[in-house]
């Protein structure tokens, strides 16, 4: 008797046995690794609203009491007044990269005043999302929309792409986060910030090609 069960218990696993340890042990995998996808997209979405901010209040403080100061337009420029954080700079400092490997651009918004003085009334962060999947990239969007909403959905005013094309007052002075939120949908910029979530995207698979926030100076 004993030697019988000895060797049973040698005999090792059946196939069926197998097979069912092998798929509890995929299942297990797969629960693990969407719970560390779902929880590295959602640190990407507060990521980069920190990171708006951060060169939004950047901004603020280097120009919010020299409008009449004319910023830097391209990227080098910018990289070395310091307008953006160390950390989305790439070893080369030609460009900024989101957490999406896309780029982090800064629009400056040049008026002229009643004095015929050219000054800075805003300026616009936009994220590129270039290789992500249209999927991916409408939830990205949406996430971030919700994530950084502009403040300013009473304007009545129109937009130049993703920029007020009406003039702004000055005061009061802003000192919180964006006055308008956009999104790229399929290459044109639409103003979401008085838009629903459920109502950035109406047509089938549209693809979101970035997204980006004007703040004032």
């Amino acid at each position: 008797m004993t030697s019988m069960t000895f060797l049973r218990r040698q005999r090792g696993f059946t196939l069926t046995e197998a097979v069912l340890v092998f798929a509890f042990v995929g299942f297990l995998m797969a629960a693990i690794w969407a719970a560390a996808t779902h929880t590295r997209a959602r640190l990407n979405i507060s990521d980069t609203a920190a990171t708006a901010m951060e060169i939004a209040n950047t901004v603020r403080a280097i120009y919010g009491m020299h409008i009449m100061a004319a910023p830097p337009t391209d990227i080098e420029g910018q990289i070395a007044a310091g307008l953006f954080p160390a950390y989305a700079i790439p070893n080369v400092g030609t460009h900024v990269v989101n957490a999406w490997n896309g780029e982090i651009l800064l629009h400056f918004h040049r008026t002229t005043d009643t004095n015929g003085n050219s000054i800075t009334r805003g300026f616009t962060i936009e994220f590129t999302l270039p290789d992500v999947a249209p999927d991916a990239s409408r939830a990205i969007c949406t996430d971030m929309m919700v994530a950084l909403r502009g403040n300013r959905g009473d304007y009545t005013g129109t937009h130049s792409g993703f920029m007020p094309a009406d003039v702004l007052p000055l005061e009061p002075t802003q000192d919180g986060g964006p006055f308008f939120s956009y999104i790229n949908r399929g290459g044109e910029w639409i103003n979401a910030t008085a838009l629903a979530p459920t109502a950035l995207f109406t047509v089938g698979r549209q693809r979101c090609d970035g997204f980006a926030f004007y703040f004032r100076v």
